[in-house]
């Protein structure tokens, strides 16, 4: 009996000058927040130097988009993550005002304007709108949340206080189904990832390699395929976002593998059982098939290989030519 074998990619034939594109996320705004979480009552003593830290690096590293809401005696409040004082045409800076109407839910889709242009400034003293409620807006993270007024101190060294609302507590969980914990991808590699999130509305599903950001999808399922991944050992990770809080996956280890080509070794044939050994990359997956006339292929066995070279018999019921191929198959 004469036997012959190859090597090739299963399901995609033999391939040459193969170009490897890199597909990037694109990027969407962020989702509206709202803060419907338990009331808080924030309140500044005359002469006092302490701000109302409503955000602290909620947007990363840039400082300036924090909002610490605080007051200079006889002047409206001013942001003192941002600016140093009172400035009539901006303070406090990164916020917007309305008063509210409706849930706050609705809040987006409202009108707003400057702190002076709607809850007061000097000359138009804010004490006037106590016990009035307001609606806030921090653009920079497209935070809505709800603000009432209940004092306002007139040259008094600057005291104030209010009730706000504060983040929704988040009660979802969240775990990453896909890919499996260990498993191993040929690069480049286009991960299938999905999550599963119980619990809660949540608004945002984002997901992580290595602490860098794949991309995220706003509705479920929360499926994503990740741009190409090249060779290396990737910790994998999704965040589920509701009411400006977050909730993180448990780490999913996975390694991408510069895959090597299937070599097969001289065949041998004794007592009828046919043996081989093909190269491969441990953890990925391949096909053995066989055939007659290099037209027809027969599957005999589709593994995952733990070592290399990877052994392969079987009883042999040719009594004419027989081919036999080794294949890597796609990444799944």
């Amino acid at each position: 009996m004469k036997i012959f074998h190859n090597s090739y990619q299963a399901g995609l034939g033999i391939l040459a000058g193969v170009v490897s594109l890199l597909f990037m996320p694109v990027p969407t705004r962020a989702a509206n927040v709202f803060w419907t979480g338990p009331a808080y009552t924030y309140t500044h003593n005359p002469y006092d130097s302490s701000a109302d830290m409503l955000t602290t690096n909620h947007s990363g590293a840039d400082f300036g988009n924090n909002v610490w809401l605080t007051r200079d005696v006889n002047y409206p409040l001013y942001n003192a993550a941002a600016e140093s004082g009172w400035n009539s045409g901006v303070s406090p800076t990164n916020t917007l005002w309305v008063v509210a109407s409706g849930p706050l839910t609705n809040a987006a889709s409202l009108k707003y304007d400057l702190f002076a242009n709607v809850v007061g400034h000097p000359g138009d003293s804010p004490g006037s709108r106590v016990g009035v409620t307001f609606y806030v807006n921090i653009p920079s993270d497209h935070i809505y949340l709800s603000l009432q007024l209940t004092a306002w101190g007139n040259n008094d060294g600057g005291s104030f206080s209010y009730i706000r609302s504060t983040p929704a507590i988040l009660t979802s969980t969240i775990s990453l189904t896909n890919p499996a914990s260990g498993a191993v991808f040929a690069a480049p590699a286009s991960l299938k990832l999905a999550a599963s999130v119980t619990g809660g509305t949540v608004t945002n599903v984002q997901f992580f390699a290595n602490a860098a950001s794949l991309g995220s999808v706003a509705t479920a399922p929360f499926s994503f395929t990740s741009g190409s991944l090249t060779a290396g050992a990737y910790a994998l990770t999704a965040v589920a976002t509701a009411s400006g809080i977050s909730t993180t996956s448990a780490v999913v280890n996975v390694t991408v593998v510069n895959p090597v080509t299937p070599n097969i070794s001289q065949p041998q044939m004794a007592g009828g059982q046919f043996s081989l050994n093909y190269t491969a990359n441990p953890g990925l997956s391949y096909l053995v098939q066989t055939s007659s006339n290099l037209v027809n292929w027969k599957s005999l066995i589709t593994n995952i290989a733990t070592t290399s070279p990877v052994p392969f018999s079987v009883t042999s019921a040719h009594t004419g030519t027989a081919y036999y191929r080794v294949g890597r198959l796609p990444n799944p």
